[in-house]
């Protein structure tokens, strides 16, 4: 493409953001949903049928979801539309019941993610899914990933959307930075990069063999 120019990079720079347990930035003025039922201790286990999984309210997917996440950023950025939802709801189980391991795959990305249990809580949490969707998504893309999109519309669309990430810190710390760094997978996700929560795993979406984990759907717009 004229005047546009994709960069790769032979190194990843891995971050591990910490989640702040004060509270939960509103985006907008507080609604009346609320976040009902007492927490209780969790045992951690795993499902015995695939419909008795479930995502925790604030996972779970919706076109309006609970919580505000772009995963071009940080999970700090994060924030909430009702002021009903407390920042401890950030350190609950991800899904019901609690896993140690949750498998993450996308319709826009060839290869699933993998995030593991708080070292603290021995389950995965709502944070450790921030956290981890970010991290994976911050991973350089390589030359051949990148040839193995295989059409020109997808390499534009990918093209396009790692120069919007760069271009929105334009005059701004960390332009250069971010520009120089090249692709990163969350560029496969062609500017779909609204949170929208999880879908329970589902043979539909992706079969899992004899043994193996159950693969979670995440949901982008």
């Amino acid at each position: 493409m004229p005047g546009r120019h994709v960069r790769f990079s032979t190194e990843n720079t891995y971050y591990s953001p910490q989640l702040k347990p004060t509270s939960l930035p509103q985006s907008s003025p507080p609604s009346s949903t609320r976040y009902g039922g007492p927490r209780r201790a969790h045992t951690l286990s795993a499902p015995s049928h695939r419909h008795q999984a479930v995502a925790h309210r604030a996972m779970a997917y919706d076109e309006h979801p609970l919580l505000h996440y772009d995963l071009t950023l940080s999970p700090s950025t994060m924030t909430s539309h009702t002021s009903q939802l407390p920042a401890s709801v950030l350190y609950e189980p991800a899904t019901y019941p609690p896993q140690s391991t949750l498998v993450l795959a996308s319709s826009h990305l060839p290869y699933a993610i993998s995030i593991s249990a708080s070292a603290q809580t021995g389950f995965v949490t709502v944070a450790d899914v921030l956290s981890g969707l970010y991290t994976a998504l911050r991973a350089h893309v390589s030359r051949e990933e990148y040839e193995k999109l295989g059409s020109a519309t997808a390499m534009r669309r990918v093209r396009d959307a790692y120069a919007a990430r760069y271009m929105r810190l334009r005059g701004h710390r960390g332009y250069e930075e971010e520009k120089a760094g090249g692709l990163r997978r969350v560029d496969l996700l062609m500017g779909h990069t609204r949170f929208r929560g999880l879908s329970p795993p589902s043979s539909s979406y992706y079969p899992s063999s004899p043994g193996q984990p159950e693969v979670w759907r995440f949901h982008t717009a």
